[in-house]
C-alpha cells in the first residue's frame, strides 16, 4: 500500500494503513528510550511527571474507515488518563495493539 508519512510528508510502502514512516517511527523510538530511562532511574524507582519536551504524536484517520487509528501501527485506540508516556497528566488516545500514547491533553487544571 502506498502511504503518506503524516509527520514528514515522504511516501513509503506499507502491508496495513499506519500515519507515520519507518525513518520517523525510528526517531520516536529512540525518544520513547531516553524517557523510559528518566521514568525508571534506578531498579525499582518509578518516576512520574513530565520527561520530555516534544510535541506528542497524534493518531491518523484511516482513509477507508474514516475512523482514527494509531500512528504506529493501524490499531484501534482506547481512551485513559493519567500519567501518560512522559507528557504529563492528562487524557489521550493509546493503541490497543502497540500501547503508543497519542493525541495526549494536558490537564491544566489544579
Amino acid at each position: 500500500m502506498n502511504l503518506r508519512c503524516a509527520k514528514c510528508g515522504d511516501e513509503f510502502e506499507a502491508p496495513r494503513f499506519r500515519g507515520w514512516c519507518d525513518k520517523c517511527l525510528d526517531g520516536y523510538h529512540r525518544s520513547r528510550e531516553e524517557v523510559r530511562a528518566k521514568q525508571n532511574p534506578k531498579p525499582g524507582v518509578i518516576a512520574v511527571g513530565k520527561f520530555t519536551t516534544s510535541e506528542p504524536p497524534e493518531s491518523v484517520v484511516d482513509p477507508v474507515t474514516g475512523l482514527q487509528v494509531c500512528f504506529r501501527c493501524g490499531g484501534e485506540l482506547m481512551a485513559g488518563y493519567g500519567f501518560a508516556g512522559g507528557y504529563g497528566l492528562g487524557g489521550y488516545n493509546c493503541c490497543n495493539d502497540c500501547y503508543a500514547v497519542q493525541d495526549f491533553r494536558e490537564d491544566l487544571e489544579e
